[in-house]
């Protein structure tokens, strides 16, 4: 797989190694820093996906988008409602 890391290509796949801290941090490798574009403050996204995790960097993604990506309920909100005060 070919990556490009500050426009230098990379066609190797790259392993890196943190340590987890006392209180849970990880401090991201340099590397991958660099390739998803993460600064100070910036926020990123865990993934789970099958058996591995995916980290990405936040993107500001508007309601409109995460609503019509969003499936259909299966019940209308009155039966939803009803259902959980049963339960």
């Amino acid at each position: 797989m070919k990556v490009k890391v500050k426009n230098k290509e990379v066609s190797e796949t790259i392993y890196e190694i943190s340590t987890v801290s006392e209180e849970g941090e990880i401090k991201v490798p340099k590397i991958i820093k660099e390739f998803i574009r993460i600064k100070h403050g910036d926020k990123i996204v865990f993934i789970i996906e099958e058996n591995r995790v995916v980290i990405k960097k936040k993107e500001d993604v508007q309601l409109s988008k995460i609503l019509k990506s969003q499936k259909a309920w299966k019940e209308n909100s009155i039966q939803f409602q009803k259902r959980i005060r049963k339960e």
